[in-house]
């Protein structure tokens, strides 16, 4: 589907099996003990209380996800402040769904497993997350292109940097050919830094296309 909206084909998957592609991720123990005693819980209130009490759980499901988004990401990526209200519990009490469309966020046969942002961006959308559930979130396809972009130029800039060094060695006197040749010798080093850095990032050969 395009990056942005969601597919009317989707309205009604929170029935559906997921799909065995699906990627998820899984919880702290700590977090998933706490859920667990909330959702068997749940049941012993009623009213105003049960309300109340499924809210918390809801809260907790969604904080315990946002957890671990915080830890892959490396508290690059904030959630917007009312992200709480785009995310429900379904009757079924342990089940945590997007408003919109009912996605399923949590696995139905294992609630500890929560969708990664990857698949979910196949559900809904880039658009739909950037304005509903993180700002900042790029698809893994656009920051890698961003990071080719800033390689290619990082890397043009030392090449011109260790031209420039060549040419002035052409025409430097004798006496300062000691200093020349370190600066090109420096301007080397940092262009093999740089590939050493791109190449934990990306393959060179896709830097550099």
């Amino acid at each position: 589907m395009a990056e942005g909206g969601i597919e009317m084909g989707e309205i009604g998957e929170a029935e559906a099996p997921d799909d065995v592609e699906t990627s998820f991720i899984n919880i702290s123990a700590e977090d998933s003990e706490n859920i667990h005693h909330l959702e068997e819980t749940l049941s012993q209130y009623t009213g105003d209380s049960q309300v109340s009490q499924r809210e918390w759980l809801k809260r907790s499901k969604i904080k315990a996800w946002l957890d671990e988004i915080k830890f892959k990401f490396e508290g690059r990526l904030a959630p917007t402040p009312a992200i709480s209200t785009e995310l429900e519990l379904d009757t079924d009490g342990r089940t945590l769904l997007l408003k919109e469309g009912r996605i399923r966020v949590t696995d139905v046969r294992n609630p500890n497993l929560y969708l990664a942002l990857s698949t979910l961006l196949n559900k809904v959308g880039v658009d739909y997350i950037r304005s509903h559930l993180f700002p900042e979130y790029t698809s893994r396809r656009t920051r890698r292109i961003e990071q080719q972009h800033v390689a290619t130029a990082r890397l043009q800039r030392v090449d011109e940097s260790a031209t420039a060094a060549l040419r002035e060695v052409e025409t430097v006197k004798l006496v300062d050919l000691p200093q020349r040749v370190s600066y090109v010798t420096g301007a080397l080093a940092t262009l093999t830094q740089q590939e050493s850095f791109f190449d934990l990032q990306l393959p060179m050969r896709e830097i550099l296309g």
